[in-house]
């Protein structure tokens, strides 16, 4: 049972986190957005735990930040920090090197005019050919980051560090509907109401021309779900997981009912693509609480050699396991 000063300690944590979004909110045109960060369930979950997201997150904003303030060689050296907790955070560091080379370019006005207000990537490239001792500071910045990322893969044989066998670069497209679906329940006290949720349906199916593209996008959805749906087999086996439950429960429960949600990714799709924003505190509590007030043991059989049957870990016999993002 988690003791008083359990409790204590997070709601100093709590109280400090909000106190530090309010005054990111002074500083931003957006309203409530220090508070978005600060409570975004998994990031929030992760630093009071204090796992390697939440380093990672810190230096990929930081990275963000400096390269909005044109310190191009800042960003790129806390680029390359975050990439000693995720590699993957390469792909964060190519968008923000290319957001800070777009900012460096002198865009023609009429192109931009006639693109409705925003630069098509055909206009951005030529520009960019023909300014390039313009983009001289941010190239000689993070260009060195990205080569020497190569060289670790090179070295490395492959971006995964440790269990490689388990961590294989594979085609996941249905992901990208798991994270809309999560985006949507997350989002769902600004973005479901009636008045919005009547103009995404709109949207959707107001005239025949944009009831037949949805129709065709949900034939694609559908497609990628039967033919790039991959269940991870930690995923199968781990049921300290939230996500263990969503697949077994809702996502696999029949044959049809990954299909059947479709309509609610295309839906949730254009609720966000419409307006985003969120408040997490509910769903932060809950998971708080399954965490402190909900652990399990694992049943696991040892053999006579004093290891643990059927692949499992002999270690974690009578320890307590807690649910976690």
């Amino acid at each position: 049972m988690p003791t008083a000063s359990w409790w204590a300690c997070y709601a100093a944590w709590a109280a400090a986190s909000v106190g530090v979004a309010m005054r990111i909110n002074r500083t931003v045109g957006e309203p409530y957005m220090g508070l978005v960060i600060a409570m975004f369930p998994l990031v929030q979950w992760w630093s009071w735990l204090f796992y390697t997201d939440m380093a990672s997150v810190v230096c990929i904003l930081l990275c963000w930040r400096t390269a909005l303030q044109q310190r191009h060689v800042q960003s790129a050296l806390l680029g390359a920090i975050s990439l000693l907790f995720r590699q993957t955070n390469i792909v964060w560091i190519a968008f923000i090197a290319a957001q800070a080379a777009i900012r460096e370019l002198e865009l023609p006005k009429k192109e931009v005019k006639l693109a409705g207000g925003k630069a098509t990537p055909f206009a951005v490239a030529r520009v960019a050919l023909a300014q390039l001792p313009t983009l001289a500071p941010v190239i000689a910045a993070y260009l060195p980051v990205f080569l020497a990322f190569l060289a670790f893969i090179r070295w490395n044989g492959g971006i995964v560090l440790g269990d490689k066998q388990n961590h294989v670069a594979t085609v996941h497209v249905a992901q990208l509907y798991y994270l809309v679906a999560f985006a949507g329940v997350l989002f769902w006290p600004v973005i479901v109401t009636p008045r919005r949720v009547r103009v995404a349906c709109y949207e959707l199916i107001g005239s025949p021309r944009r009831a037949m593209l949805s129709l065709l996008a949900l034939a694609v959805i559908c497609y990628t779900i039967k033919h790039y749906t991959i269940a991870h087999p930690f995923l199968l086996a781990d049921n300290r997981h939230f996500c263990f439950y969503l697949w077994r429960r809702v996502i696999n429960l029949r044959w049809w009912t990954r299909y059947a949600l479709s309509p609610g990714y295309l839906l949730a799709g254009r609720l966000i693509y419409d307006q985003l924003a969120a408040f997490y505190l509910a769903i932060q509590a809950a998971c708080v609480w399954l965490f402190l007030e909900k652990p399990f043991v694992w049943d696991i059989q040892v053999g006579e050699d004093g290891k643990g049957l059927e692949g499992r870990d002999e270690r974690e016999v009578g320890r307590l396991q807690r649910f976690m993002w």
